[in-house]
C-alpha cells in the first residue's frame, strides 16, 4: 500500500476477490467491514476465520494477516471495539506510541 495509486487498486480489486470468495455459504462470516485494505471479521470460531483468511489469499494472490481480539477488545483503524458484552461498544483508539502533537 505504499503506493499513491494503493488505495484506488484496493478499492477496485478488493470488491471482485469478495464476490469470489462469498460464493461459498460455507466462508461468509457473521459481520465483514473492509476500510480499503484493513479487514474487520467476526465469525462462530478461529477455525472459520483461518479458513476465510486462506480463501481470500488463494482468491487473492495477497498475503494477509490476523490480530485476534484480546478479552474481547480489539484496536481497528482509530477505533477501540469491545465486544465483551453481547454488544459492539466503541472508542476512540490512540495508540501506545501516539505523541498527541498536532
Amino acid at each position: 500500500m505504499g503506493s499513491p495509486l494503493g488505495v484506488l487498486f484496493a478499492q477496485a480489486f478488493m470488491p471482485a476477490v469478495e464476490e469470489a470468495v462469498f460464493q461459498d455459504d460455507n466462508i461468509k462470516p457473521q459481520l465483514y467491514c473492509r476500510y480499503i485494505d484493513d479487514i474487520f471479521v467476526c465469525t462462530q470460531s478461529n477455525v472459520l476465520l483461518e479458513n476465510l483468511r486462506l480463501h481470500l489469499q488463494e482468491e487473492s494472490g495477497l498475503s494477509f494477516t490476523i490480530e485476534l481480539n484480546k478479552d474481547g477488545i480489539l484496536p481497528f483503524l482509530d477505533v477501540l471495539v469491545d465486544s465483551s458484552s453481547r454488544e459492539f461498544a466503541t472508542s476512540v483508539y490512540r495508540k501506545p506510541t501516539n505523541s498527541e502533537k498536532v
